[in-house]
């Protein structure tokens, strides 16, 4: 559910910034599949890995053409397929960062509750 929650919150802060569908929800569908075939973590990782995958695609479309969309999902599921060959690596590397962010969130939540 963490990698379609990204896409959908996406979808909603591109319709409201841009005022048109940001994001089509078969990519929320995507994520969601990723999320639970890789875990939440590799999920979160291949939604930001995504962009980089498409992005010399994106250039060359936006200099010579004249259609500027282009589907998202080819490059989160080249994304998923990169995160699953190294994933460990990226994880080793950032994994205690982030559970030491995460426990000051939590201790935070904990001690600020809402309402």
């Amino acid at each position: 559910m963490v990698g379609g929650f990204c896409i959908w919150l996406i979808r909603i802060l591109g319709t409201l910034g841009f005022g048109r569908v940001g994001m089509g929800l078969g990519d929320a569908d995507l994520m969601v599949a990723v999320g639970a075939v890789l875990g939440a973590g590799p999920a979160v990782v291949a939604f930001f890995i995504a962009p980089f995958c498409g992005i010399l695609v994106a250039v060359w479309v936006f200099l010579f053409r004249k259609h500027r969309e282009i589907p998202y999902g080819p490059y989160l599921s080249l994304a998923a397929a990169l995160v699953m060959v190294v994933y460990c690596p990226i994880e080793a590397k950032f994994g205690p960062g982030l559970r030491v962010l995460g426990d000051v969130v939590w201790s935070f939540i904990t001690r600020h509750p809402v309402g």
